[in-house]
């Protein structure tokens, strides 16, 4: 929201001396962030009107005149010019020597090919008031007088401040709701508004309403327009808030909702048929042509503005186009309404349809300012482009009031961690609008103003109280009565921690990725699971669902890594997934990973190319770190469908799925733009919550300061038995002394019996207090002959 002063100071008189930055500090400290203080038109020193007298032409240069130009100074000033137009006649914007332009450009009396110059003719461009440099500028204001400061015809410059503003403010989406603001600060006092009074003729015009969701209904009539242009400073106000002024019609509207915060609308009384417009909801299916060259199959529920013929506006949102006001306007019928913020937030999302009026309904309008706000336009109107006002006609009992809130002045204490005397909370509540009523000592009864209709609560008057005192007075002391009333379940907190950690210590890089993405990708994740979808998503293409896997925000991210950078960084996540599981909503803490092949820099380093194996490795080590018990995770050759089927995995320990690792679908490796060339996409799965129901093992370490040894043993087994069974079969003796079991090699061939299979292991033996003996050596590796022997049918290779 753009905050002109100007505007601002027609509903505050802002308390002298008060400085722009003590302003920005007040809106902040209420909770209104200033993005930028800013002045726009012009004004000029030692710039004037004049008048060219003559041109002749320069006697050293062809394209160069001389010009005699009036100044007001009673002689005339010889001033050399290159410009095309330079001609007898016009008058131009004259700098005089002393004169400093945009650029820091200062006017001197020079010579110019011998020729005196004393002064400068402008174009718009050197003025910095537009890019026009084709010649010099024409002034054709009838205002201009020769020798008058150029700064008399051009508009005052205006100060404006860049408010953003929340989404529960709908009250401060106007002048007239931040000067509400700045009073309450103590920053100056409001100004009465204008009284109004109705028009004396009676209207043509019917107002009716049959939804609930336009529950007031406001209309009037104005004839015998002449729709002529605003008033200059009027026009560069609103130039100033963003909006380009138009007419007196579409200007007085606009003014009135960035003034007051009540969108109004007009429609060209010649352009209705009948004599009723009526506010209703829409059946579903008709198609509505807007401004703008809009056209929408309306929703059921939408609220539509019908006369006897049929739509002819979207009630909240946008006007028709069919019943549009024109330079050609003469008659109008005014409306200002109000609207169910919610409907209309409703029907805005579903047409996508972002317009000013919307932003101020969906969060909420003044219920009681309608009547008021359309006879303040009509007034303007009547001022600017003439007419006759009619009396306002009415249709709805309006919305309901603000209720009464029972607060006690103790409970601030008790909420907020700090004293305020109840004397300072009645002061501030009341500079903020709210009627208080005193049943006792710390008793009140507390009733919102009629634009505060979100004010439900005794919390919501504490937080008023304190955006006044300020937040940086409350000191840092938990509130009484607050400490242990939450459920913090902190397994679970401490082990999402913990993955973060072994993801970093695993060479990942921590990434935070949406949790809703468009429906398709979804589905493409989900493995046949039911999907949660949003019902109001922030985008309709790809934020609708809610994720079913971490994959595809990092997939997203790693390709936007890979086309801009030579070395895409392994890229991990730890949060929630979301699933519809027997008709509840499920959400299970997951961790995953993506590793996408690095490009060499130079001929010393090769490529790395991650692939199925290296995303097991990766899997088993982040579990490792967690403690899990890998050593006896069980793996197989399944995997859900987003996995490249025959490159994939699942590991699991007992009836505890722990993760799926592969590369990614070559299908989908496409459509996340990696070319072929890069190879395959490498990721995991971990799913993270069984880790809480396993026993997880303390992992302290220590090097141990003897040896290790290695022994290497070759198996001659059934094609049917698999590596996992071998070293399995290994791991189940529990010998102490044998820290690991590695699969290196794998026969088949001419050499061995045709049903069966080489299987070459390592074992990794390692005492933390003795050095091994050849006894205990052989010792486990005879167990571990044994275990192969009886348990796969498995004979030892010498």
């Amino acid at each position: 929201m753009k905050i002109v002063l100007s505007w601002l100071e027609n509903f505050i008189a802002i308390t002298p001396g008060t400085s722009l930055q003590t302003i920005e500090a007040a809106l902040i400290q209420l909770g209104h962030e200033v993005d930028a203080i800013t002045t726009s038109g012009q004004s000029f020193d030692n710039v004037v009107i004049g008048k060219v007298i003559s041109r002749e032409q320069h006697p050293n240069a062809d394209k160069l005149g001389v010009c005699m130009v009036d100044a007001g100074e009673g002689s005339l000033r010889q001033i050399v010019c290159g410009a095309p137009n330079a001609r007898a006649g016009i008058t131009v914007a004259v700098a005089m020597p002393g004169a400093v332009l945009p650029g820091d450009f200062e006017i001197k009396i020079s010579k110019i090919r011998d020729v005196e110059s004393k002064g400068m003719l402008c174009s718009q461009r050197e003025l910095g008031m537009g890019n026009e440099h084709n010649g010099i500028w024409e002034i054709e204001d009838a205002n201009a007088v020769v020798g008058a400061p150029l700064n008399s015809i051009l508009p005052a410059p205006e100060t404006v401040l860049e408010v953003s503003l929340t989404p529960n403010r709908g009250d401060c989406f106007s002048h007239l709701g931040i000067a509400r603001e700045l009073a309450a600060m103590g920053l100056g006092t409001l100004k009465p508004l204008p009284q109004l009074t109705d028009g004396q003729s009676a209207p043509s015009i019917k107002a009716v309403t049959t939804t609930e969701n336009c529950p007031k209904f406001n209309l009037l009539e104005i004839t015998g327009i002449k729709n002529v242009q605003s008033p200059a400073h009027i026009r560069a106000q609103l130039e100033a808030a963003g909006l380009r002024p138009k007419n007196a019609l579409v200007d007085a509207t606009n003014y009135v909702m960035l003034a007051l915060g009540q969108p109004a609308h007009a429609y060209d009384a010649k352009k209705l048929n009948g004599t009723t417009l009526t506010a209703a909801a829409a059946k579903g299916g008709e198609v509505f042509e807007g401004l703008n060259d809009v056209k929408l199959t309306l929703g059921e529920g939408d609220v539509i503005i019908t006369d006897e013929a049929g739509i002819v506006g979207l009630g909240g949102i946008l006007g028709g186009a069919g019943s549009a006001v024109s330079d050609d306007t003469t008659d109008i019928v005014l409306e200002a309404a109000w609207f169910n913020p919610v409907r209309i937030a409703l029907s805005g999302q579903l047409h996508q349809l972002h317009t000013d009026a919307r932003q101020r309904f969906e969060r909420g309008v003044d219920p009681e300012l309608g009547t008021y706000a359309l006879r303040y336009c009509a007034q303007l109107i009547a001022d600017w482009a003439g007419g006759t006002i009619s009396t306002t006609v009415s249709a709805g009992a309006g919305a309901a009031k603000t209720q009464a809130i029972a607060y006690d002045t103790g409970f601030f204490s008790r909420y907020i961690g700090m004293d305020v005397a109840a004397d300072k909370q009645i002061e501030v509540l009341e500079d903020l609008g709210f009627k208080i009523q005193q049943l006792s000592a710390t008793e009140l009864s507390v009733t919102p103003p009629s634009y505060r209709t979100y004010m439900t609560t005794p919390e919501d008057l504490t937080e008023e109280v304190l955006r006044v005192i300020g937040y940086e007075n409350v000191a840092p002391v938990l509130p009484h009565g607050i400490g242990g009333q939450f459920e913090v379940n902190g397994a679970a907190i401490t082990l999402d921690r913990l993955a973060r950690r072994a993801c970093a210590a695993s060479g990942f890089l921590e990434s935070m990725t949406y949790s809703f993405i468009g429906d398709d990708t979804a589905k493409k994740f989900a493995n046949g699971a039911q999907l949660l979808s949003l019902a109001n998503p922030l985008a309709q293409t790809d934020m609708t669902t809610m994720r079913p896997s971490l994959l595809p925000g990092l997939l997203n991210a790693a390709s936007k890594n890979f086309a801009n950078s030579d070395a895409t960084p392994r890229l991990a996540e730890v949060g929630k997934v979301f699933l519809v599981q027997k008709g509840k909503l499920t959400e299970s803490l997951m961790a995953a990973g993506v590793l996408v092949a690095t490009g060499a820099r130079n001929w010393k380093g090769p490529e790395d190319k991650p692939d199925t194996f290296t995303a097991k490795a990766a899997a088993l080590q982040v579990l490792s770190i967690l403690g899990a018990p890998t050593e006896s995770a069980t793996v197989t050759a399944t995997a859900p469908a987003h996995y490249h089927p025959g490159r994939s995995g699942t590991l699991a320990v007992g009836p505890f799925v722990l993760a799926t690792f592969g590369e990614l679908h070559p299908a989908l490796t496409k459509s996340y733009g990696f070319p072929a060339s890069a190879g395959p996409v490498a990721m995991f799965e971990l799913h993270l919550e069984p880790m809480l129901k396993l026993q997880s093992k303390a992992r302290p370490w220590s090097a141990s300061p003897y040896p290790p040894v290695q022994r290497d043993l070759a198996f001659l087994l059934p094609k049917t038995v698999t590596a996992q069974q071998v070293t399995g079969a290994i791991q189940a003796t529990k010998q102490p002394l044998l820290k690991s079991v590695e699969v290196f090699d794998h026969y088949i061939g001419d050499r061995i019996e045709a049903d069966k299979q080489s299987l070459a292991v390592s074992l990794t033996l390692q005492s933390a207090d003795k050095t091994l003996t050849e006894a205990d050596i052989t010792g486990v590796v005879q167990s571990a002959v044994e275990a192969v022997q009886s348990k796969l049918n498995g004979t030892l290779r010498t």
